[in-house]
């Protein structure tokens, strides 16, 4: 209890003396140049390559995503993939921006396998690499939930999904940067969100004028429920609010699940609404689509002049390929690369096959709704074995 009315303490404290308007920060950003700090850039051939920053100053927003395990490094390439070939070519200025990757160094948790090569491959696809040392990457275990591992050993196959994501916390760590936007290693970014998530939010600013300086942290709402996802993220770092945190991790329960129950109960469960009456709680909705789960069906839909219903792809931005291991893009990569050798002919039934889905039916709703986006992940990252293959040492897009 002391706990949380500390870290209330530290809101209170945080809104009044280190805070910053979204349209303030936003506003800055939006007018720098695009030449980040061993950013991978990309050229007019397509090529991506790291190069120093023209001006003296380092970027100040950084996209940021974690990395728990060796078997997140495939994500992480991928994603950092789609986002630089998404951005490559579009026609409106970008802040200056860091790619920057949070992992579990072995030293710090035994169920980390990454390794040197891991971390090079990272480096590769343009990331800047931020080792989580002396901070708290597991979530704690309830009594009763420690008393359900006893009972029930397949209930800890549960757990083990969830122990690194606590380490997310760390984000209000990385106070080198004004803004971070977090974005989970089994994204893939489907189309551009930069300039459509500043402008948004200086709108935003715009409109509810000294009350946006209550918000902390930006979020896409779950579909069904009064939470939110954690799978991408907009905030701003604070020292005062790390530190918060950690202390209320360390006595803290019901967490075992990962981080979105925690960060529901400390940002609330409801958007910013003056409107509403009452304490205003801490986080902005996302606009709609900003950020789908795999794990939901919901998507936003068209219909053809056929009348088939048809997902529309390019109004989401982030696909996170949540949910149990088996549906995560580099299993079911592996999966169908393993049935393609098998295949006799050349009907591509392999693309349908799935170690979650089971055979996936051609024109089916299932096809529409998780089938396109492990396509396109699948296609990244042939490009990123390709890429390794030759042993390149800058990236290609």
């Amino acid at each position: 209890m002391r706990q949380k009315q500390n870290l209330d303490q530290c809101l209170s404290r945080y809104h009044s003396t280190k805070m910053i308007l979204y349209s303030t920060i936003l506003f800055y950003l939006f007018s720098i140049p695009v030449a980040a700090a061993n950013q991978a850039e990309i050229n007019n051939d397509g090529t991506s390559s790291s190069s120093s920053s023209s001006s003296s100053s380092s970027p100040r927003a950084a996209i940021v995503t974690l990395v728990t395990t060796s078997l997140y490094v495939a994500g992480a390439e991928v994603l950092a993939r789609s986002f630089l070939s998404v951005h490559a070519h579009h026609k409106h200025p970008y802040p200056a921006f860091d790619l920057l990757a949070l992992y579990v160094p072995p030293s710090q948790d035994n169920r980390s396998d990454i390794t040197a090569q891991d971390l090079e491959d990272l480096r590769t696809v343009g990331y800047k690499l931020h080792p989580l040392t002396n901070t708290r990457i597991s979530c704690p275990l309830t009594s009763q939930e420690q008393e359900a591992l006893q009972n029930n050993p397949q209930y800890n196959e549960e757990l083990k999904r969830y122990w690194g994501t606590c380490a997310k916390f760390s984000l209000w760590s990385l106070t080198q940067y004004d803004i971070v936007v977090y974005i989970d290693a089994d994204g893939l970014i489907l189309n551009p969100f930069v300039h459509t998530l500043l402008q948004w939010y200086r709108d935003e600013a715009h409109k509810h004028a000294g009350e946006v300086q209550n918000l902390l942290l930006a979020a896409q709402k779950a579909p069904g429920n009064d939470g939110y996802q954690t799978a991408f993220l907009i905030l701003h770092p604070s020292s005062n609010m790390h530190s918060s945190m950690q202390n209320l991790l360390s006595t803290v329960s019901n967490v075992a699940l990962g981080d979105l129950p925690l960060m529901n109960t400390i940002f609330g469960a409801e958007p910013y609404n003056r409107n509403r009456g009452g304490e205003p709680s801490y986080f902005l909705d996302l606009p709609d689509w900003t950020s789908v789960a795999q794990s939901n069906n919901v998507r936003p839909f068209y219909y053809t002049e056929q009348r088939r219903k048809i997902v529309d792809w390019n109004r989401i931005v982030s696909y996170d390929f949540a949910g149990p291991p088996e549906c995560k893009p580099w299993i079911v990569y592996a999966f169908q690369k393993k049935k393609q050798l098998e295949e006799i002919g050349d009907e591509k039934n392999y693309m349908y096959a799935h170690p979650y889905l089971g055979v996936v039916k051609p024109g089916s709703d299932e096809e529409q709704i998780y089938m396109i986006p492990q396509w396109l992940w699948n296609e990244h990252y042939d490009q990123v074995l390709k890429r390794k293959k030759k042993g390149r040492s800058t990236y290609s897009i």
